[in-house]
């Protein structure tokens, strides 16, 4: 979904609504616009910190950025980001991964009706990292979570608005929160789960079974956490009953008050996290794979060519690309 798009609950029309509401409780955010979420603002300290690997790491050399928004290696070659963030080269330890071709990835479906705006890809070549593990459980209203993502930083002081999103003094406020700076920067912050078993609407093809996670001033944990409009894919972590992280949910969308500026940042935003749990054995047997789509004997990660069969490999030109992939050259029709 195009950064620079919001949505609203009127994107998707009563016949659907009437759908979704037999297969899962359906947001109510008819105080709310949906955008594309750009990852982890922190309300801690100045806003800057969280920028390396927390002590207990869930994973940190997994989350790489893909352009300025985010996504996660989970092993065998395989990415896992939010649809609209498209499958494109993903940096991870400061080292470029390029995906294996354009059009061979593999989107998750909420039903045989919608998809999710979810999407594994693979890279040629495969990271020297330890496999993350998807949630066997569902996550539950209160349960801690640790965010990262790759989005802008916050400017440090903490503002005041009325309810046309003017300045005003805090004695005066309808609003409070922060407004976004110019910088990208890959941070983790912390959060509770908010709400769950929701169906977050995206567009009218793309719905996505989520939870939630709130930005609270009255409850905060130590590190606040709050995904901004602007990019998506940045995973969310929780801990099982034995103390090991597992990834439970790709940041998606955002939640803001009405006629909220997009650099603002508001206490009472929502970030909307893709509940994996309900897509994972999707996600766990994609992983498992290693396909060949053409059907010509070599695996899509060895292809030249992986949307057209050429188990010679043929590449006369040297360029990494098959010639089955090239346009043939042109030729001067002689007279």
């Amino acid at each position: 979904m195009p950064s620079d798009r919001q949505l609203t609950w009127a994107h998707i029309n009563a016949r659907t609504r009437k759908q979704l509401r037999g297969s899962a409780t359906v947001l109510a955010i008819a105080l709310f616009s949906l955008g594309s979420a750009q990852a982890v603002v922190i309300d801690s300290g100045r806003g800057q910190g969280n920028t390396r690997a927390p002590k207990d790491d869930p994973g940190w050399n997994n989350i790489g950025t893909i352009e300025y928004m985010t996504g996660v290696y989970l092993g065998n070659h395989w990415v896992l980001t939010a649809w609209h963030v498209g499958s494109k080269p993903i940096e991870l330890g400061g080292k470029r991964y390029e995906p294996v071709g354009r059009y061979v990835r593999t989107q998750a479906r909420t039903s045989e009706k919608y998809l999710a705006d979810l999407i594994l890809f693979q890279v040629r070549e495969k990271p020297d990292l330890p496999p993350i593990n998807i949630v066997s459980k569902p996550v539950e209203v209160g349960q801690w979570v640790l965010m990262i993502g790759n989005g802008r930083d916050r400017n440090p002081p903490r503002q005041a608005w009325n309810e046309a999103w003017q300045i005003v003094h805090p004695n005066q406020a309808v609003y409070s929160g922060y407004t976004s700076g110019g910088n990208h920067s890959l941070r983790w912050g912390t959060n509770r789960v908010a709400a769950i078993e929701l169906l977050a609407p995206t567009s009218e093809e793309v719905v996505t079974r989520s939870f939630a996670t709130s930005f609270d001033i009255a409850l905060p944990t130590p590190h606040e956490a709050q995904a901004s409009s602007g990019d998506s894919g940045g995973p969310v972590f929780t801990k099982n009953e034995d103390g090991e992280w597992e990834l439970a949910g790709i940041m998606t969308t955002v939640a803001n008050h009405p006629n909220q500026p997009r650099n603002l940042l508001a206490y009472g935003n929502a970030t909307y996290a893709a509940d994996l749990h309900s897509y994972r054995d999707f996600i766990v047997e994609t992983v498992k794979t290693m396909p060949d789509r053409d059907k010509d004997g070599v695996l899509d990660i060895h292809d030249n060519c992986p949307r057209k069969k050429n188990p010679e490999q043929q590449d006369s030109n040297g360029d990494g690309v098959g010639d089955a992939c090239e346009e043939p050259p042109e030729t001067e029709n002689k007279k």
